[in-house]
């Protein structure tokens, strides 16, 4: 159990971030951190999927329209290109901001996100008000990226990125480590 001082500390951590939740009954962890867009892999990864899968559709539709093969090559780069110049525009703008401020806190009954207000911009699934969550006995798999400080808790096709300082990265850890195979 943490001294009342920590908890206090932790909890107005997470009410300096715009529209966050109230710490919630169990808390285990908590930090803040700044989460960059441009340097950031597995959003990139994400955004060249959801991007880039449309552009090779286009590239299709335009060659079979157009009966002609060679659009196959042109098409999906230039489209990509003008989906992503937005996208890099608005990370660019953010990250020279500082990143996104995000709380992130590990509770008795899972982990949860919660962005600032610019989070909404760079993700679909960020909610700013109440944050992203989840369970415990969702998570299925723990995928961690020791070099960037990132752990990836997976649940089928959902994901939750948790961010972590550098000072807490070694908490989260140990704490992700006692609540998985409490559950397994």
């Amino acid at each position: 159990m943490q001294a009342p001082e920590r908890q206090w500390e932790q909890g107005r951590m997470l009410a300096d971030v715009d529209r966050a939740v109230a710490a919630p009954d169990g808390l285990l962890a908590a930090w803040k951190t700044r989460v960059g867009v441009l340097n950031n892999p597995f959003l990139w990864r994400l955004i060249l999927i959801v991007l880039g899968v449309p552009s090779l559709l286009a590239g299709v539709v335009v060659a079979l329209v157009a009966r002609d093969a060679s659009m196959l090559v042109l098409v999906p780069p230039v489209a990509l290109a003008a989906t992503l110049a937005p996208f890099v525009a608005l990370g660019g703008a953010i990250d020279l901001m500082g990143g996104v401020r995000g709380a992130f806190f590990l509770t008795a009954g899972g982990a949860r996100m919660v962005l600032g207000p610019h989070a909404r911009a760079v993700s679909m699934n960020a909610e700013p008000k109440h944050g992203v969550f989840m369970a415990w006995d969702e998570v299925r798999k723990v995928r961690v990226n020791r070099r960037q400080r990132l752990i990836v808790l997976r649940s089928g096709p959902r994901s939750l990125t948790l961010f972590c300082a550098p000072d807490t990265f070694t908490q989260v850890l140990g704490v992700l480590g006692r609540q998985t195979t409490a559950r397994s």
